[in-house]
């Protein structure tokens, strides 16, 4: 048995590695950072973006009702104030 494993061992020569090299590990970490950034700069871009939007829709609705509370404010003075 023994003989049989040195043989193989001269014939293959010495175990291996094949797991990524530190150069290969150090590609795989800086893609995955570069990953990570443009994702977190994208979501970034779109939770500006939608706030931007909601901030935008707030203030037409703020302006309707502001407008619409002025039109019945005016109303009801014509209607309760006599000028004859």
């Amino acid at each position: 048995m023994k003989d049989t494993v040195a043989k193989v061992k001269k014939l293959m020569g010495e175990p291996r590695n094949y797991g990524p090299t530190p150069e290969e590990r150090e590609e795989m970490k800086r893609v995955s950072e570069e990953q990570r950034l443009k994702r977190e700069s994208e979501e970034r871009a779109e939770r500006e973006r939608r706030e931007a939007e909601e901030a935008a829709e707030r203030k037409q609705k703020q302006e309707e009702w502001v407008g619409v509370v002025l039109y019945k404010s005016v109303d009801l003075c014509l209607d309760t104030c006599s000028f004859m």
